[in-house]
C-alpha cells in the first residue's frame, strides 16, 4: 500500500513539476509538439490548474473513471477536452509548432 502511495505521489509530482515549469509540456507532449495552457488566458497554467488536472493521472482506476466521465459528459463540446479534471482545471491542451 506504501508502495502505490508513493508512486501515486511521484508520478504527480513528475506531471506536475514539468506542466509547471516547462510552459505546459512533458518530455512526452514535447516529442509530439503539444502543451497544456489555461482555457481562458492561453497562457502558462497557474498552479492549482495544474495539480487539478494531473491529480488523477498516476492511479489508473481514477485515471479510468475521470476518462470516461471526460467522455460522457464532453464528448460533444467543440473544445479538445478528454478529461474531466481538464475541465474543472479550466485547461486545454493545443498542437505547437
Amino acid at each position: 500500500m506504501i508502495f502505490i502511495g508513493i508512486w501515486w505521489l511521484l508520478g504527480t509530482l513528475y506531471f506536475c513539476l514539468f506542466e509547471y515549469y516547462n510552459n505546459g509540456k512533458t518530455p512526452g507532449k514535447a516529442i509530439v509538439q503539444i502543451r497544456t495552457i489555461d482555457k481562458k488566458t492561453k497562457d502558462k497554467l497557474n498552479p492549482e490548474s495544474v495539480i487539478l488536472n494531473n491529480i488523477s493521472k498516476c492511479n489508473p482506476i481514477f485515471f479510468s473513471i475521470d476518462v470516461l466521465i471526460g467522455l460522457i459528459k464532453y464528448s460533444g463540446l467543440k473544445e479538445n477536452i478528454l478529461r474531466a479534471t481538464q475541465k474543472m482545471a479550466n485547461t486545454i491542451v493545443i498542437k505547437t509548432d
